[in-house]
């Protein structure tokens, strides 16, 4: 489940900087072309390794490259998911069924995952996004579309396992029974 939501996260922050590339990446810092490092030896000026390198394509790259391992680890996850719901249906009907703090256990472990993630995620994505939009960007505020996209993705799923493990707690557990 996690791997989707990371999946999903980065999907979203590619699709914000397929918006806007700055709503992502950095490269409203770098102000188009700009000179290559320079090699300094002590004895002679220092020389440019290269005339100018093109920052834009840089993160242009770093877009289609997040996008691919967000699809990537989106795919796996729903993979592993969909395994591990067959293995819990199969092991919930075997006797003995499945014991209600692997079952109970699982909803707590996720809710709080999703919580650790989701919500400073959507505070910090927040703050950085409102920051961007009302005051501007600055040199000291990096790109918000990470933090948001992290957010967009782990809120609903942390509301979902939240929800779900308040209604299972509040029936009593029919799993397995001691002979």
């Amino acid at each position: 489940v996690l791997m989707s939501l990371i999946g999903a996260g980065t999907i979203i922050k590619a699709g914000f900087g397929f918006i806007n590339l700055a709503y992502s990446y950095s490269p409203q810092f770098d102000y188009g072309s700009t000179p290559a490092p320079a090699i300094c030896n002590g004895v002679d000026p220092c020389k440019s390794v290269a005339p100018y390198v093109t920052s834009n394509s840089y993160y242009e790259q770093q877009r289609g490259q997040d996008l691919v391992l967000g699809i990537t680890l989106l795919v796996i996850g729903i993979v592993v998911v969909v395994a591990h719901l067959y293995l819990a249906r199969a092991v919930a009907g075997m006797a003995g069924g499945s014991p209600a703090w692997v079952t109970r256990g699982t909803q707590l472990a996720l809710t709080v995952m999703t919580a650790i993630v989701g919500i400073p995620s959507a505070a910090f994505g927040l703050y950085q996004m409102l920051s961007y939009f009302i005051i501007g960007p600055s040199q000291s505020q990096g790109p918000w579309g990470e933090s948001l996209g992290l957010a967009i993705a782990f809120v609903p799923a942390w509301l979902y396992f939240m929800a779900r493990l308040v209604q299972d707690l509040r029936r009593p557990y029919m799993g397995a029974q001691a002979a």
